[in-house]
């Protein structure tokens, strides 16, 4: 192939997929790209925001920056008392229950309707997609948001799921946005 024919194929690939899942103020960046790494300092873009392939059982996969040094908070903490957390940077872990089907750029952690969706910082690194039943250690700030109906409809249909949705169709939801994220299957 090509490089005029590669560069195109890319361009396609970056206008794909989930559009919604950014957590970006006006005019921050917002090019997609994962990173993978074994080892801490070392990283490897994925290339056009598609997800790195998954590594093997028992490996880390790190995502974003590096998980700085912290006490943990668990996530049912966090979960009850969202306000107490908001303008503080925290860590918590959990399972990921699902993510985004199309590009990986959610994924919501936690145990039945106790859960959390986290989305990525600048929208600038995703997860793979077929992350769901790894653990995963998560560092960033939480954000309690109202979530449009329209917006929770095209989540669903990425496979998100809303256990207390509004008459209307909108949801509130406690969302992780996430600056640093481990996985280890």
């Amino acid at each position: 192939m090509g490089r005029r024919a590669l560069a195109l194929g890319s361009l396609v690939l970056l206008g794909a997929g989930c559009e919604s899942g950014a957590t970006t103020s006006p005019g921050a960046a917002t090019s997609p790209g994962g990173t993978l790494s074994n080892a801490p300092g070392s990283a490897s873009a994925s290339s056009a925001g598609v997800p790195a392939p998954a590594a093997p059982t028992g490996a880390v996969q790190r995502y974003g920056g590096v998980i700085e040094p912290a006490s943990s908070v668990p996530l049912a903490t966090l979960l009850a008392n969202p306000k107490a957390y908001t303008a503080q940077t925290v860590t918590t872990e959990g399972k990921v229950q699902r993510a985004c089907s199309r590009k990986g750029c959610w994924m919501e952690i936690g145990e039945g309707s106790d859960a959390c969706r986290i989305t990525f910082k600048d929208y600038a690194f995703f997860v793979p997609t077929d992350s769901a039943g790894a653990h995963a250690k998560i560092q960033g700030k939480l954000d309690t948001r109202q979530v449009e109906a329209a917006a929770v409809a095209h989540l669903e249909s990425e496979g998100a799921r809303f256990n207390h949705k509004n008459a209307d169709g909108s949801a509130v939801e406690v969302r992780m946005i996430a600056s640093a994220v481990e996985l280890v299957r």
